[in-house]
């Protein structure tokens, strides 16, 4: 599959979001105005960086199966199950049990609420409904259901996969319907896959038009670029402004408008000619990085909220531990990615290669 241009910035971009969304809201507090109201904005809106993986992950995932669907006129759901268990099993075990004796050495208050449930949960992937240890890998629940979902969905339809666009326009509205309802009747909805996969599900429904229109063949003009960024930045604008709690906005429509807005910037970096790219190596190596980088943020934070709060008395303020706090999140997440994730996608590489013929008749 081929590489886009931007993909690994707008990670970086998705994954700094998320580092500033968890960080205690209480130390931020600088006598700064400016300071202030720009980290406030950043914790309050900082969550829409999901979104932005949900979008990236949705485009990118399907477009592993419309590319292989376009070659052989069907999909090897076996093969690619396999692909996607090396892609996200070994950082997640390596962070899986380390985290939890990372929690007990430093006492973390989260230690007090593991049972081998919650142990089992957060393996299993249904975290997001039944809450497990760490409370971050709720998205990667969603993502795991959506690979489930989609790969049975294309399979289903190989046949008359023009199909698949009336059908997800479908799945997109029932889900914003259900999301509304759910709402009105009192009950969560940010975390649950039947509330949430709209934003994977819109992701690949771009990827099936770049894969079957003529639109693989467009490139953007400088302007064009800018637009499509300017107006997913505008569309975005309002999480920075509002706090999760403030009104039915945002876990109502304002889920949708997130997830169109993310669609602009996934639209800009795959279109755009990627003149610039050389220039974002620093911020492309941790978008790179960045599954790690996410998995690995709330036990760093928890260390640094608990672990370390004595030393919050040695003079270093709130902005500093911050920036502390986000380079060694950014560290440990490289470290892991080039010392589990990359040689595990080598090993899968050498064992599981990308398919160079069709698919086994059984699955036809």
């Amino acid at each position: 599959m081929r590489r886009y241009p931007y993909f690994d910035f707008l990670r970086f971009v998705a994954v700094l979001l998320v580092i500033g969304r968890h960080w205690p809201l209480g130390w931020i507090h600088e006598g700064k105005p400016e300071l202030e109201r720009f980290l406030y904005g950043w914790k309050t809106g900082g969550w829409c960086g999901v979104d932005l993986f949900f979008v990236l992950s949705g485009f990118l995932v399907s477009g592993l199966l419309f590319n292989e669907y376009t070659r052989f006129q069907t999909v090897d759901l076996k093969r690619f199950f396999i692909r996607r268990a090396f892609k996200i099993f070994p950082p997640y075990l390596a962070f899986w049990l380390p985290s939890g004796v990372i929690a007990y050495y430093f006492g973390l208050p989260v230690y007090a609420h593991v049972t081998v449930k919650k142990w089992l949960l957060d393996l299993s992937f249904v975290q997001n409904f039944f809450p497990g240890v760490w409370h971050h890998t709720w998205s990667l629940a969603v993502e795991e259901h959506f690979y489930l979902f989609i790969a049975f969905f294309i399979f289903s339809i190989r046949n008359r996969i023009r199909y698949f666009y009336p059908v997800s326009v479908f799945i997109l509205v029932a889900t914003l319907l259900v999301r509304n309802h759910t709402y009105l009747l009192g009950h969560p909805v940010f975390f649950y896959t039947h509330t949430r996969i709209d934003s994977l599900l819109f992701g690949a429904l771009l990827s099936y038009f770049y894969h079957f229109t003529s639109l693989k063949d467009y490139k953007l003009k400088g302007w064009q670029t800018l637009l499509l960024v300017v107006l997913g930045v505008l569309m975005a604008s309002p999480n920075f402004f509002r706090d999760l709690k403030e009104g039915p906005y945002i876990f109502t429509y304002g889920l949708t408008v997130n997830y169109l807005a993310s669609g602009f910037l996934v639209m800009a970096a795959v279109l755009s000619h990627g003149r610039y790219e050389k220039y974002l190596g620093v911020f492309n190596l941790i978008g790179r990085s960045s599954y790690s980088v996410y998995l690995w943020h709330v036990p760093i934070l928890w260390i640094f909220w608990y672990g370390l709060e004595s030393k919050r008395t040695f003079g270093i303020s709130n902005f500093w531990q911050l920036v502390i706090y986000m380079i060694t999140t950014i560290a440990v997440g490289i470290a892991m990615t080039k010392l589990i994730e990359g040689p595990a996608l080598r090993f899968r590489d050498r064992i599981f290669p990308r398919s160079e013929k069709p698919a086994s008749e059984n699955l036809k």
